[in-house]
């Protein structure tokens, strides 16, 4: 991060530097004593204006070769198991492994949604631990219309782990037909990867939600492997 950071000011400093040397020269001509208030006000403009977009573009050039650390499976397992056997705070349980998956796997935002049956009785999605989701898109997901009956019909005729850009290439190739067509089209533009469900004694209790790798890398069948077994 810190090489990202160092990198992006380098890049933005020395394009508006040979920007700000182009633009004085030009005022210079033009309007003689009064070129730098001119050059000055015009740079500012730009610096406003493009800042933003070049840091973002740097930033997925740079991630595409800084985040492709591999991690270890049994250290990665090792690390889960001794979570879960030390402690029984629900919060801080799951906190402590998204953290630990968020890190192996780079990804971008990460959730997991647990089933709660309401006074009347029908089951709900609620957020149960959340990172990196923008405001209010986690929360999107979970109030679905109809979701819970999507997912169960879903994992019914399509059991295991889910992999969204799978069933989205295979929904475009006219090879799978989804229950939600909007649900799958929302999934894939808001960069959801991965999707596992979460079962005690074969009775489904909830998700957990990987987002996109930084890197840009797809989730390879070692990933859904180590995946499955933390579910």
């Amino acid at each position: 991060r810190t090489i990202t950071f160092g990198f992006i000011l380098l890049i933005i400093t020395s394009i508006f530097a040979v920007i700000a040397t182009l633009i004085s020269s030009l005022f210079a001509e033009l309007a003689g004593t009064q070129s730098n208030i001119l050059a000055g006000l015009v740079i500012a403009v730009l610096v406003t204006t493009l800042y933003l977009p070049i840091r973002n573009l740097i930033e997925r050039v740079t991630n595409t070769f800084l985040y492709k650390r591999a991690y270890n499976p049994d250290l990665l397992l090792a690390s889960i198991r001794e979570v879960t056997s030390s402690t029984l705070d629900l919060k801080h349980l799951l906190k402590s492994i998204c953290d630990i998956l968020e890190s192996a796997f780079n990804c971008e935002k990460i959730k997991v949604a647990l089933l709660e049956t309401k006074k009347s009785g029908m089951p709900k999605l609620n957020i149960a631990y959340k990172k990196g989701f923008e405001s209010g898109v986690a929360e999107k997901f979970v109030q679905f219309p109809g979701v819970v009956r999507i997912m169960h019909k879903h994992l019914k005729e399509h059991p295991g782990i889910q992999i969204i850009d799978e069933l989205y290439t295979k929904y475009e190739n006219g090879e799978y037909k989804p229950v939600s067509v909007p649900l799958l089209l929302a999934l894939h533009d808001t960069n959801i990867a991965v999707i596992v469900p979460l079962f005690t004694k074969e009775k489904l209790i909830g998700l957990l939600v990987l987002g996109t790798k930084k890197s840009g890398d797809p989730y390879k069948t070692r990933d859904v492997q180590i995946l499955n077994i933390i579910s």
